[in-house]
């Protein structure tokens, strides 16, 4: 399995940011690094990503001068590992198996990009989260339309 960093720039997202997280901790795909960069926050983010990083090796927290949301993405190109990458903003929620079956497309194709639709949900956040988070009842093969919650992921 090839590694898949996953970069979450960070900014004042305290509300939102273990819900993002915790959607990470579920993706079928197990190997992935993913890179926490705090923009400079100012609320309690910084605690919930130091928290997620110390409980899982996975995540690696980064500290910058605010400087946007392209600067640091940047930030976090320059410190990738892995073979693949993919941007997520902090208060987005991905479906378990989406890394799974981007990559799955990625790799039977031959292909260097794949990316998925997404779609707005207005619901409450809690309640998006518990429906994303339960396991899936048919295994592979589900579609991006099962997606819940805004994102955009480019491999």
């Amino acid at each position: 399995m090839k590694l898949l960093s996953i970069i979450i720039p960070v900014y004042n997202s305290e509300k939102y940011l273990r819900n993002c997280l915790n959607s990470v901790v579920a993706q079928t795909y197990s190997q992935w690094e993913c890179l926490l960069i705090d923009d400079g926050s100012t609320d309690h983010s910084s605690e919930i990503c130091k928290s997620y990083s110390e409980r899982d090796s996975r995540f690696k927290y980064l500290r910058k001068k605010n400087g946007g949301v392209a600067d640091t993405r940047n930030y976090g190109l320059e410190r990738v590992q892995g073979e693949y990458v993919s941007f997520v903003d902090n208060d987005d929620m991905l479906h378990p198996m989406i890394y799974q079956y981007l990559i799955d497309i990625l790799e039977s194709t031959n292909s260097e990009v794949s990316c998925c639709n997404y779609i707005k949900d207005f619901r409450a956040y809690d309640e998006v989260a518990k429906e994303l988070l339960k396991p899936l009842s048919s295994g592979g093969g589900q579609k991006c339309s099962q997606i819940e919650k805004t994102y955009i992921t480019v491999l």
